[in-house]
């Protein structure tokens, strides 16, 4: 989630709770303290004078005064309510766009990654030396990964680069293991070593090609129709 929502539901949760405590405090009404008091005898009532115009324009701000700042109180309250939903609303929805354009991005990486392997079976059909065609197949799939985002560092190894690519992929799994391990010493084989290499080993290559492929193809989403 992006930070300015963060802070933004920080002060509005700030806002109602400074809401909560005055709208709290202006309704709050304390126990009336009860006092014993003589019996008031009609000797002892003193009548006052009716008030005049100006002694009620006086004393009507303190009758209303209270009110007023009840109501003002609990509209700031309600205010930083709808403050606060509004907020996590379009936090939510920052989210929601964020995972929509990670899963899109995504998918164009796996198409990209997919269109590479196929170039790497083509490779691998076009060259009769079977080690001539392993080597070619690694290389037009590592060239072709490069191309999508994800080149080979020089430290790694083939059979790392290739697990690098799985997990920005989000395929990488126990069950891909072999095909990786399987293509990667292929390649190491062909490349850097004098054993003959058989016509099995190479449609061993095409089978962790094709494994791989099935694999990112699977991890594709469906496309989504457009809304009317």
């Amino acid at each position: 989630m992006p930070s300015w929502p963060l802070f933004l539901a920080s002060l509005a949760a700030l806002v109602v709770l400074l809401g909560a405590a005055g709208v709290f405090f202006a309704l709050y009404k304390p126990p009336r303290i009860t006092e014993d008091v003589t019996p008031i005898t009609s000797a002892s009532v003193v009548e006052e004078p009716p008030q005049t115009s100006e002694e009620q324009e006086q004393t009507e701000p303190h009758l209303y005064g209270g009110s007023i700042r009840s109501i003002l109180l609990v509209a700031a309250g309600v205010a930083a309510l709808l403050l606060l939903a509004l907020v996590v609303a379009r936090a939510a929805r920052a989210s929601r766009e964020h995972r929509v354009e990670s899963e899109e991005r995504l998918d164009g990486l796996r198409r990209e990654l997919t269109a590479a392997l196929r170039v790497s079976l083509e490779a691998i059909f076009a060259e009769e030396d079977c080690r001539q065609a392993v080597i070619a197949c690694y290389l037009r799939m590592e060239q072709g990964f490069g191309a999508a985002g994800l080149p080979r560092a020089p430290a790694e190894t083939p059979f790392e680069f290739l697990e690098r690519v799985a997990r920005e992929a989000g395929v990488a799994g126990p069950g891909l293991g072999p095909a990786l391990a399987v293509l990667t010493r292929l390649y190491e084989l062909a490349r850097f070593s004098q054993h003959l290499v058989r016509h099995a080993d190479r449609s061993a290559a095409v089978r962790s090609l094709r494994e791989l492929e099935e694999v990112l193809a699977g991890g594709l989403r469906a496309p989504q129709r457009a809304r009317p």
